[in-house]
């Protein structure tokens, strides 16, 4: 994938299939909603002029099967810590 001046691989890990040469997509959207959290974070202690050193995000899923198909349909909830 190109995203602007960055190239990106997505795969699968090999226990599915794949050739594990990169994230899985759902590992990039568990990384994106984990740098969009953080930013904001960060963003909000900005404008209230409140001190922020550090944010911590943890983010897990859980995959489901459903009718003998396996697909990611849940996601733990966000947990996060700003110091």
């Amino acid at each position: 994938m190109i995203v602007g001046e960055h190239r990106l691989i997505a795969d699968e890990p090999v226990s599915v299939g794949g050739a594990d040469a990169g994230p899985a997509p759902i590992e990039f959207v568990m990384a994106g909603l984990g740098a969009c959290t953080s930013m904001t974070l960060r963003m909000y202690a900005e404008r209230k002029a409140l001190p922020l050193t550090r944010v911590h995000i943890e983010l897990s899923h859980q995959k489901l099967e459903v009718d003998g198909v396996s697909a990611t349909t849940s996601c733990a909830p966000l947990r996060w810590r700003a110091t």
